[in-house]
């Protein structure tokens, strides 16, 4: 387990680095106001919301500030619906960048080892999923790792469903009453 405790460190320094160099090249600059370059896009501001979710994997994209722009550009329930799926699939795009990273987490691992950190992470894994949805960085290096986990993606979808679906409807309903007034 102390591997993947190291792993988790080891990632979330990686996509802090990521984000902080995307920072200071003006990335976040660019998208500073998620609501106005959205509003701007007409039809085409529900794919660029997705996109900007599912990127939001490797790139320092304000989701919380998406996710209410969706509220006040689609309404309450469209804007969390939009922002629900975007949250999923990123996670699930984070889930299988992991399942292509497994065989390097796992390598340098006995067979004891394996067999204890599988335990833990089946025992807590869902639960850390669920839990760390609405935490930067943290959310995706717990998504990245969750590709050594012996579940499916139906079973990952779920997780991230009920990890993203309160912050979702929170961040929607928020950007609702903006879009009001």
């Amino acid at each position: 387990m102390r591997v993947f405790a190291v792993q988790l460190t080891q990632l979330s320094l990686l996509l802090l680095a990521l984000f902080g160099l995307a920072s200071w090249v003006g990335f976040e600059d660019w998208l500073g106001d998620p609501l106005y370059r959205l509003q701007g896009l007409g039809p085409w501001a529900v794919i660029a919301s997705l996109l900007l979710l599912w990127v939001d994997v490797l790139l320092p994209i304000p989701s919380s500030l998406c996710m209410i722009a969706n509220g006040a550009i689609f309404g309450s329930g469209q804007g969390a619906l939009i922002s629900l799926v975007g949250g999923v699939g990123a996670t699930l795009i984070a889930h299988l960048l992991g399942k292509r990273y497994q065989r390097h987490m796992i390598k340098d691992l006995s067979e004891q080892d394996y067999a204890r950190s599988q335990f833990y992470l089946t025992k807590w894994g869902a639960f850390a999923i669920v839990l760390s949805r609405p935490v930067p960085i943290l959310a995706e290096s717990i998504a990245i790792l969750s590709g050594a986990l012996p579940y499916s993606l139906t079973q990952i979808s779920l997780y991230a469903t009920l990890g993203h679906l309160v912050p979702c409807v929170l961040y929607a309903q928020v950007g609702a009453s903006l879009g009001t007034m």
